[in-house]
């Protein structure tokens, strides 16, 4: 009974995958001017279970120009009141993949971005990469300040591109 708990308690280290510095980057569509990159996101996702989960500190997020990262936290996305962004979610295709195999494969993931106090369901393409014994999850797409009650002081259009670059370790026991 004990060598079967031992299992079972190995074989769920390896079903999951983390990092705590995943590379999120934001632009805001047709005003390149305003443009972000943090390094700290936090991931985890599961491969038996396709869950995917990210959550990041919004005072994280670095700017070249120190006045907009200030406009930002305070005016915009006001990070006293709501300090991190938050996905939580499923590959629809986690179960057709070859985690052994190493390769490039297209994903969906579906779940819900909450952001400024707010979540809304959203469905996003990207490519999960697979090397030896690490998972590379890339995406890019695009989100309307509009459905998250933010604010809108010359940020374009209010639609911001976003940009997922994280590598991911298996979880060790």
């Amino acid at each position: 009974m004990a060598v079967y708990f031992l299992i079972a308690i190995n074989t769920k280290a390896q079903d999951k995958y983390f990092t705590k510095d995943g590379k999120i980057t934001f632009e805001a569509v047709h005003h390149g001017d305003i443009h972000a990159i943090s390094r700290s996101a936090a991931v985890i996702f599961n491969t038996a279970t396709g869950e995917f989960q990210f959550t990041i500190l919004i005072k994280s997020f670095e700017f070249e120009k120190a006045y907009m990262q200030e406009k930002f936290n305070q005016k915009i996305l006001e990070t006293d009141q709501f300090p991190k962004a938050e996905f939580k979610g499923i590959m629809n295709n986690a179960s057709s993949i070859n985690y052994q195999k190493d390769g490039d494969y297209p994903v969906e993931v579906k779940g819900n971005l909450t952001l400024h106090g707010v979540a809304n369901e959203i469905t996003v393409k990207g490519t999960l990469s697979i090397r030896k014994a690490s998972l590379v999850a890339k995406s890019t797409f695009n989100v309307s300040i509009d459905n998250y009650n933010i604010p809108n002081p010359g940020i374009g259009n209010g639609n911001i591109e976003i940009t997922v670059d994280c590598h991911l370790e298996q979880m060790k026991n």
